[in-house]
This record gives C-alpha cells, sequence and structure tokens, in this order.
C-alpha cells in the first residue's frame, strides 16, 4: 500500500523523538575513561631441570643372569672377554654367525663378575631396524594428569654407572646385534663411545658420566652378509676393539652339548655332527645361506629326548630321529632348493629317507 504523506510525517516524527529520547539518556550518564587491562601473565618458562624422569631402581633393577644352564668356554674367548671389561675402557664387538654363543657369552660373564663383586649391573639393548632414538635415548609419556620422560638404554647406561660410581662397580651396556640397528641410530653411541663419555637428549640435557664411573660397552651381531644386518660405519667401528667368532668345530660342540645327557647314542651324534660339518662347507660355497649352529643342536637335544621320553605315546627311536630332525634342522631352510639340498645330506649322512610329514 502506498504511504500518504500523512503516514510518512507521523512516522517521521517517531524517529526523531526516539533520536532525542537516546540523546537524552546519554547526557545523564557520567563519562568513565575505559581503564586499561594488561592481558600479560607471567608465566615460568619451562627448564629441562623441571622435568619429571620415571623412576629407575638402579641399585637392583639390572642384576645379570645366565641365559645358558652351563656356558662352557671351549676356545678361551670368554676369559679374553672378562680381562677386556676388567682393564680396559675401550668398547668391545664380537661379531660371529648367529647361535654360536656371543650373548651366553656376555651373559655368562656378567654374572661371574657379579658374583666376585665387580659389576654393578648389566643393561641390554636388542637391537633391530626397528630400534630409534626413542629406545637408544628415551621418550615422553602420559601418567595420570600429567607426563614424564622415560630415560633410553644409553642414558639408563651412564646413570647406572654414575650410581655405581662411589662403589668403584663396573657397569656392562650389552648392544645384541648392533649392525642390525640403522646407521642413523646408531651413530647416536658415538659420543659416548669415546673420549666425551656422554649422551644428549632431545630435551638439551647432558648426561655425561662422572670421572670415576665405569661404563663399558659391549655389542654382538652378525657379518654384514647375513640379510638385513648393516655395514657397521667407520665412525662407529673405528671407536671399538673386537673379535670375530668363527664356527666351533666338531670338538668344541661336543664340549658345549652334552649329549649323554639327552640320552643320545654316538649313533646319532655322529652322524650330527657330520652333517653340521658338511652344511658348514655347502655355506662357504654359498650353496646355503643358513648354518646349523649350537643352538640348534640343543633344540635337536630337547626334542629328541623329549619324542623317545615325555610324549604321549612316546616314539621310538627312528621316530624321534626323523621328527627331531625335520622340526629342528630342516625347518630352518625357507628356500625350497636349499631345503631339498639339506633334505639330501640328511638321508645320505643318517642312511635314511627323510620325508616331510605335513607337505
Amino acid at each position: 500500500m502506498k504511504k500518504t504523506s500523512r503516514m510518512l510525517k507521523a512516522e517521521a516524527d517517531r524517529n526523531t523523538g526516539m533520536t532525542n529520547y537516546i540523546k537524552s539518556i546519554g547526557e545523564s550518564i557520567p563519562s568513565v575513561e575505559p581503564e586499561t587491562v594488561s592481558l600479560q601473565t607471567e608465566q615460568a618458562t619451562p627448564t629441562v631441570d623441571d622435568t619429571i624422569y620415571a623412576d629407575v631402581d638402579y641399585a637392583n633393577a639390572y642384576k645379570p643372569y645366565r641365559i645358558t644352564k652351563e656356558y662352557k668356554d671351549t676356545t678361551g674367548l670368554k676369559l679374553e672377554v672378562y680381562n677386556h671389561i676388567l682393564h680396559s675402557d675401550k668398547p668391545l664387538c664380537l661379531i660371529g654367525d648367529k647361535g654360536v654363543g656371543k650373548t651366553a657369552l656376555i651373559h655368562d660373564v656378567s654374572v661371574d663378575m657379579y658374583e666376585d663383586g665387580r659389576l654393578g649391573g648389566l643393561i641390554t639393548l636388542q637391537g633391530n631396524y626397528n630400534t630409534s632414538d626413542r629406545h637408544m635415548i628415551g621418550y615422553n609419556r602420559l601418567r595420570g594428569m600429567s607426563g614424564e620422560a622415560v630415560k633410553g638404554a644409553v642414558v639408563n647406561a651412564v646413570c647406572l654407572a654414575n650410581h655405581f660410581a662411589k662403589d668403584g662397580k663396573i657397569v656392562i651396556f650389552y648392544i645384541d646385534e648392533l649392525p642390525n640397528i640403522p646407521t642413523e641410530v646408531s651413530i647416536i653411541l658415538a659420543s659416548l663411545l669415546d673420549g666425551r663419555r656422554m649422551i644428549q637428549t632431545q630435551d638439551g640435557k647432558v648426561w655425561k658420566l662422572e670421572p670415576e664411573a665405569r661404563l663399558v660397552v659391549v655389542a654382538s651381531g652378525n657379518p654384514s652378509h647375513y640379510a638385513g644386518v648393516n655395514t657397521l660405519q667407520e665412525a662407529l667401528l673405528s671407536r671399538f676393539n673386537g673379535y670375530y667368532v668363527g664356527y666351533p668345530s666338531d670338538v668344541s660342540i661336543k664340549q658345549i652339548i652334552d649329549f649323554d645327557s639327552y640320552g643320545i647314542k654316538p649313533e646319532v651324534y655322529e652322524p650330527l655332527l657330520q652333517l653340521c660339518s658338511d652344511i658348514h662347507g655347502m655355506k662357504q660355497k654359498n650353496d646355503l645361506d643358513y648354518v646349523i649352529s649350537p643352538r640348534d643342536l640343543i633344540m635337536f637335544c630337547e626334542e629328541y629326548h623329549n619324542r623317545m621320553n615325555v610324549y604321549e605315546p612316546r616314539e621310538a627311536e627312528d621316530n624321534a630321529l626323523l621328527g627331531s630332525l625335520e622340526k629342528c634342522i630342516l625347518f630352518n631352510y625357507q628356500d625350497l632348493t636349499e631345503r631339498e639340498l639339506v633334505k639330501q645330506s640328511i638321508n645320505d649322512t643318517f642312511d635314511i629317507k627323510l620325508d616331510m610329514k605335513f607337505s
């Protein structure tokens, strides 16, 4: 509907009245200068000293233990390692085929030194391709409504050595499968292994060995031609002393393994040792990648004993032999060509016909 002149005049008068009313209200309110409010608050800048670390019982948490019932030193290497740890500050590295007893040796030496009152503790780190600076140095985690820092193996090794420094005791930091650790991670060890004797964490804190602290780093690993094994970079290798651990002889294996205690007769273990020797020869010719280790032989002995004495029903000698060879020896060969080669060697050596039961 079109507005008339009378309607437009009335609307104008209403607007003018409202404007005058608002103006009068504003004039009646005293003017107040706005108060300036500072938004700056005093905040404490977090420092390294404010970091909360997870509790570690250094006095009791790292007591060594044996991983074999009775380690037998057939080459004199155990005594060599014992003396190195006792009298040298240099890191030590043992490189050799898997299953020849490198890890068992370090654990055995550690227990001997602990029982002699010379060792405060043993810290171990299992290296693999997933090992990262979190495992080596540490990481942060939530704890309740707050957080804490968890020390990695290297930092704990420094702290443990400093803890026992006042007692004049040695601490061993054992890195198993060091060459399996990615090279960009393993180089973290460099500053600990040389004259700096320290490690620095991501928060900038420096963890340094006290002058009287005795931390001996011992590492072991397989040769670089093994699958998944890296070649130790020279920057790290130059900081180590070490030994290459060879494949044990038949005489040494018989000293390491008490075949009689498993009820294994000479007509079984003599061909078994011959098989190991033949397989080792095939590996030297690059026909095979895997050699039978003392660890494999111990598993064979246990399996053979169990089949004849505790299986239900108990097995006769021939069946126990066949089952143990398939389960503990032949199983190690994943490649079909290699498996057939080893199977033929087993049949020739034992004068048997080994058929794979479930394939």
